[in-house]
């Protein structure tokens, strides 16, 4: 993706092949330092502006040169030059829109990029995250940045291709734009000393409609990893359009709608290594399930137990844990510096700082 403006730019990149098997922890600390901290990967971080989780990143897993960019949901604190307005998600099914920021993971890829433009790869993530960049670059390490690559950890069957939502896309098939039936939008001009650019609002009665919903999208909780050659390929401007127009649902499937209206041919590949250390862990099927969006273990023994015994063996690491509460991050980033430092078993680790 070009560099973005309404005038600037916007956005500029893989079967595992042999080597380290996915999922696995990485064996040459000196190798995956230099990756990451050569800005091949950068990393994409939105949410509150009270850095709460943050601050604890920055002490662990996201300690020192380690790049990236943090998208505030207001304008406060040192990253506030990032903030974009508020933009609530609409939409029927309250948990589509649970934040007061849902267009921030989109916003996110297009400052990485532009913040970092020779990166490879760009992984967006929700800021409550906790990531294992060991795993992330193990994930990035057989594919070729230059082509179309979408990947995530999990897929969320988009509950817009129910038949009300057809009912209601149906009724407003008059204010399509090329078959497009989802949030139909109206624009209100920029006010003179107020606002330098056209804002959006949803009016169903009105509006017309730009976009469509997948049947399924990526999963932001647990990260989405754009390659280089996929952001080179969708056009500037019709990116910051789509994030300015598409105010319904959350980030993650605003995000899914704006590349799959920009790249039609792009198709979500899953990364298998979250649910192979929770399957690895022995746990019940539900909880399997219930840990790969949202993690319990600060509330659930078992499951805090089953990740530190996975973690003491080393064999296999996650690439994430999302809603990881920050008091928990010294205990597992202690556990895991294999994952997160890429320090292999016959190597000592140093202090956490």
């Amino acid at each position: 993706m070009e560099a973005y403006s309404d005038d600037m730019p916007l956005c500029k990149h893989a079967p595992l092949g042999p080597g380290t098997e996915e999922g696995s922890f990485w064996h040459n600390h000196s190798s995956y330092r230099q990756e990451l901290l050569s800005g091949k990967i950068v990393f994409a971080l939105f949410g509150n502006a009270s850095l709460t989780h943050l601050s604890v990143w920055r002490r662990t897993w996201l300690r020192g040169d380690v790049p990236f960019v943090f998208i505030p949901d207001a304008p406060t604190g040192p990253y506030r030059a990032f903030y974009k307005p508020l933009q609530r998600g609409h939409f029927r099914h309250h948990h589509m829109a649970r934040t007061r920021a849902d267009a921030n993971m989109v916003w996110a890829v297009q400052v990485a990029n532009l913040t970092f433009p020779n990166a490879h790869w760009v992984f967006v993530i929700d800021s409550d995250a906790f990531v294992f960049p060991a795993s992330v670059v193990n994930a990035t390490r057989h594919y070729d940045p230059t082509r179309s690559h979408l990947f995530a950890l999990g897929l969320i069957r988009s509950p817009l291709r129910n038949h009300d939502t057809w009912s209601y896309c149906t009724l407003e098939r008059q204010h399509k734009v090329n078959g497009s039936c989802y949030c139909p939008v109206c624009m209100q001009k920029p006010v003179s000393g107020m606002q330098d650019k056209p804002s959006y609002f949803l009016d169903r009665g009105r509006g017309m409609a730009h976009y469509s919903p997948p049947y399924s999208f990526a999963f932001g909780g647990t990260g989405i990893l754009l390659s280089r050659g996929l952001l080179d390929r969708l056009p500037a401007q019709a990116w910051a359009d789509c994030a300015s127009r598409l105010v319904c649902g959350s980030g993650d499937l605003r995000l899914s709608i704006c590349v799959k209206e920009l790249q039609p041919s792009v198709h979500i590949k899953v990364i298998s290594a979250n649910s192979r250390f929770l399957e690895a862990a022995n746990l019940s099927y539900n909880e399997v399930r219930a840990n790969a969006l949202h993690s319990n273990l600060d509330t659930n023994h078992h499951v805090r137990e089953r990740y530190l015994q996975l973690f003491s063996e080393r064999r296999l690491c996650p690439v994430s844990i999302h809603k990881l509460p920050p008091h928990r991050a010294e205990l597992i980033y202690a556990a895991s510096r294999h994952c997160t430092d890429g320090y292999s078993s016959s190597q000592t680790a140093p202090p956490s700082p």
